[in-house]
C-alpha cells in the first residue's frame, strides 16, 4: 500500500493517495493504520492545494484533534506557508481554535525574543567595545546605537 500511496504522489493524484490513506487509516493491521500518514502527507502538499489539504484534514482532526492540529502547526516550510485556516477551523472545529491561535502567537511571540536578544547582544557588544568610561553618557550613545540598529 506504501508503495502505491507513493506511486500517487509521484504522479500527482494527490486525492487518490488522500482516499487510500484515509480508507487504510480505520483498517487494524494496516501498515498505514492511524493518521499519522496523512496528517505527513498534507503537511508537505503546500499552499497550491490548500482545498484539499482542508478537505483531507477534516476527518483528522475529528479522529484525533491534538494531532490533527499538527496539520497546521509544525515547523516545516510547506505548513509555515500556509494561509491562515481559522476560518476552516471557526466553523468546522471549534475547540481547536484557541490551541491553533496559542500557537500561532507563541510563535510569533518567540521570533520577537529571538529579535530582542540579537538587538540586546549587540548592545552588549558595542558597549565593551567602546572605551566610554561615564555610565550615563554610555546609555545616552547606547540608545542612539540601539535605535540605529533596528532602522
Amino acid at each position: 500500500m506504501s508503495e502505491l500511496i507513493i506511486l500517487y504522489q509521484t504522479n500527482g493524484k494527490h486525492r487518490k493517495a488522500l482516499e487510500l490513506l484515509q480508507a487504510q487509516a480505520i483498517k487494524e493491521g494496516s501498515s498505514l493504520y492511524g493518521h499519522e500518514r496523512t496528517i505527513h502527507y498534507l503537511q508537505q502538499l503546500g499552499s497550491s492545494h490548500l482545498q484539499l489539504i482542508l478537505e483531507f484534514s477534516d476527518w483528522v482532526l475529528k479522529a484525533g484533534p491534538e494531532q490533527g492540529l499538527r496539520t497546521y502547526t509544525e515547523d516545516f516550510i510547506e505548513v509555515e506557508n500556509l494561509p491562515r485556516v481559522l476560518d476552516f477551523l471557526l466553523t468546522r472545529h471549534k475547540l481547536l481554535v484557541i490551541p491553533y491561535l496559542e500557537h500561532q502567537y507563541l510563535e510569533k511571540l518567540q521570533q520577537l525574543m529571538k529579535e530582542l536578544e540579537k538587538v540586546e547582544e549587540e548592545c552588549e557588544n558595542k558597549w565593551r567595545e567602546s572605551s566610554i568610561g561615564d555610565e550615563k553618557d554610555f546609555i545616552d550613545r547606547g540608545n542612539m546605537t540601539c535605535r540605529s540598529i533596528d532602522t
